[in-house]
C-alpha cells in the first residue's frame, strides 16, 4: 500500500467517524491525516465538544491514562530485551564450553549435541529479539503521536489498541523459520538423551546419517545439492577423524590442491571414495554426496589461502568502467530488443531501478560475492541464467501476444548464447558487482580442473564471457559504435568488439 492510499484509507476512516459524532475541525483533520499508518492502527480516535466541560474534562483523563499505559509497556518490553540478551551472553558461554569439551576432553557427542543446542537457542532468542525491536518501535510511535497531540494542544478521546500488539507477538509464533528451530531442537533433545560414549560403529553410523540427510536434496541429474544442515553437522563433525588416516588424507590432498589447482578433482575425489567407502560400500551416490561435502569443507579452508583481495588500482578501475557504462542505454548494448520492457530499452542503465522484471536475477548475481567454494559459486551462476532465461522469454512472448494477438509457449522464445551474454553484461552493470570478475579469475582453474557437468562448466563459461566484455572492451571503439547505433539504429554486435577488430584487422 503506498502513502498516499493510506492517507485516503486514514481520511475514509474520520470520515465514517464524522457520521457519528460531531465534526473534526480542519486543524484535528490535519493532523490526524499526517499520522502515520501504524500510529493510525494503535489507536481509535473520537472526537471531544471543547464546550462540553465534563467530555473535555474525561477525555483529558484517558489520554493521560493511554499515555501512561504506552509508557509502561516500553519499559516492560526494554525490559523483556534486557533478559534476552542476558540470556543469549550465558548460552554463548555455554556453547563455547561444551565444544571445547567435546573438542579436548573425552569428545563424548552428547557435548556437541548440547553446543549445537545452545546454538539454536540463540537463534530462537535473536529472533524474538528483533520481534520485540519491532513491538517497542511501535509503541514509540505511539507516544510520539500523544506527545503531538498533547503539544498542538488537541483533545481527542482515544483508545489504545493493545490487540496490534499482541497480534504481531502471536504471529511470531506461528514463522516459518521458528517452528523449523522448535523443530530442531526436539531433534536435538532426543539426541542427547540417546548419546553414548562414542565408538568405531558410531563414527560409521554418523556417516551413514550425514549420507542419509544430503540425499533427501541431491538432484542426480546434476550430481549436486545444495547447503543443507548436512554441511553444517559434517564440518562439526570432522575433527572426529583427526585419529584417522582419511583426515590425513585430506589435508595432503589440501598440500597438493594449493600447490597445482589442476589435480583439485582429482584429489577431491580420492578422499570422497575413501570417506563414501566407510558408510556406504560401492555406492556412486554416496561418492558424489561425499565429493560435494568435502569440497565445500576442503575450499573452506583453501579460501584464505587463495583469495587475494583487489588493489586500490584495480577496484577504481574496474568502477570506473561500469560508471562509463551505466552512463549509456541497454539498446547500444543488446540485439534483440524484445527482452526488456519497451520503457527500459532507451533510458540510461544508471536510471534503472530495483523495481525491473530482471531485479531477482540481478539478486543473485549480488550473492555471487558471498560463494566461496567454485561449485557452489558454479550452481548459482546456472540458476541465475536458468532465471533470466525464464524472464527473458515470459517478456518476449507477452510482447508477441499483444502484438500478433496469437498464444505461443515460452519454449518457443529460448534465447541463445549471444542473447544470454548480452542480457548478463547489463545486469552486471545494473548491479554493480566490482567482485565478480575477480572470482572468476580465481575460480576459473579449479572449475576447469573440478570434472563439473557440463551445464555448471557452461554457466561459468557464460559469466565469465559477459565479464570480459565489460572488463576488455576498448572505451574509444565503444564510443564510436554507440554513437552510430543511437544516431542510426544500426544492428551490430553488443559491444563493438566485431567493429573494433575490423578496424584493427584493416
Amino acid at each position: 500500500m503506498t502513502t498516499d492510499e493510506k492517507k485516503q484509507r486514514q481520511l475514509s476512516k474520520i470520515d465514517n467517524i464524522e457520521n457519528l459524532v460531531r465534526p473534526f475541525t480542519d486543524k484535528e483533520r490535519e493532523f490526524l491525516s499526517s499520522a502515520t499508518f501504524i500510529e493510525y492502527q494503535l489507536f481509535k480516535v473520537y472526537h471531544v465538544n471543547p464546550y462540553d466541560y465534563k467530555a473535555y474534562n474525561k477525555a483529558l483523563e484517558s489520554i493521560q491514562t493511554v499515555y501512561d499505559k504506552v509508557i509502561e509497556e516500553i519499559a516492560d518490553y526494554k525490559k523483556k530485551q534486557a533478559d534476552h540478551c542476558r540470556k543469549v551472553s550465558r548460552l554463548r558461554k555455554k556453547e563455547v564450553m561444551y565444544r571445547a569439551q567435546f573438542n579436548d576432553i573425552s569428545r563424548n557427542q552428547k557435548y556437541l549435541w548440547k553446543s549445537l543446542r545452545c546454538h539454536h537457542k540463540i537463534k530462537k532468542l535473536e529472533q524474538y529479539s528483533n520481534l520485540i525491536d519491532d513491538v517497542i518501535l511501535h509503541l514509540i510511535m505511539a507516544q510520539k503521536f500523544i506527545d503531538d497531540m498533547q503539544q498542538l494542544h488537541l483533545v481527542f478521546n482515544i483508545e489504545f489498541q493493545r490487540k496490534i500488539i499482541r497480534e504481531i507477538l502471536h504471529a511470531f509464533k506461528l514463522d516459518t523459520k521458528l517452528v523449523q528451530i522448535k523443530s530442531h531442537l526436539k531433534k536435538i533433545r532426543r539426541r542427547i538423551r540417546s548419546c553414548k560414549d562414542p565408538n568405531r560403529a558410531w563414527y560409521m553410523d554418523h556417516e551413514k546419517g550425514i549420507y542419509g540427510f544430503s540425499g533427501k536434496f541431491y538432484d542426480p541429474k546434476q550430481s549436486f545439492y545444495p547447503i543443507s544442515e548436512a554441511d553444517h553437522l559434517f564440518e562439526e563433525y570432522f575433527t572426529l577423524y583427526k585419529n584417522d588416516d582419511g583426515l590425513a588424507k585430506f589435508y595432503k590432498g589440501m598440500e597438493l590442491i594449493l600447490n597445482n589447482p589442476s589435480v583439485s578433482g582429482q584429489v577431491l575425489f580420492e578422499i570422497s571414495e575413501f570417506f563414501a567407502d566407510k558408510a556406504i560400500k560401492k555406492d556412486e551416490k554416496a561418492k558424489e554426496i561425499f565429493f560435494i561435502l568435502l569440497s565445500r569443507q576442503m575450499f573452506g579452508k583453501l579460501y584464505p589461502k587463495i583469495f587475494k583481495p583487489m588493489s586500490d588500482e584495480e577496484s577504481k578501475e574496474i568502477a570506473s568502467r561500469i560508471q562509463f557504462f551505466r552512463n549509456y542505454s541497454m539498446d547500444v548494448f543488446i540485439a534483440n530488443k524484445k527482452m526488456f520492457p519497451n520503457l527500459l530499452i532507451s533510458i540510461p542503465i544508471s536510471t534503472i531501478g530495483n523495481d525491473n522484471p530482471y531485479s531477482t536475477v540481478i539478486f543473485h548475481l549480488e550473492d555471487l560475492q558471498y560463494q566461496y567454494n567454485p561449485i557452489d559459486f558454479c550452481y548459482l551462476t546456472l540458476q541465475i541464467i536458468d532465471r533470466l532465461q525464464e524472464t527473458a522469454c515470459m517478456i518476449e512472448r507477452d510482447l508477441e501476444e499483444r502484438t500478433s494477438g496469437k498464444l505461443t509457449a515460452l519454449s518457443d522464445h529460448l534465447l541463445c548464447v549471444d542473447d544470454i551474454i548480452d542480457v548478463l553484461v547489463v545486469l552486471l552493470l545494473i548491479s554493480q558487482q566490482i567482485e565478480i570478475g575477480h572470482l572468476i579469475s580465481l575460480y576459473e582453474p579449479y572449475v576447469n580442473a573440478l570434472m563439473l557437468p557440463q551445464k555448471f562448466s557452461f554457466s561459468f563459461l557464460t559469466l565469465s564471457t559477459a565479464w570480459k566484455k565489460i572488463a576488455t572492451t576498448n572505451v574509444e571503439d565503444f564510443k564510436v559504435q554507440a554513437k552510430c547505433i543511437v544516431s542510426q539504429s544500426l544492428d551490430v554486435e553488443p559491444l563493438g568488439i566485431e567493429k573494433s577488430a575490423e578496424k584493427k584487422s584493416n
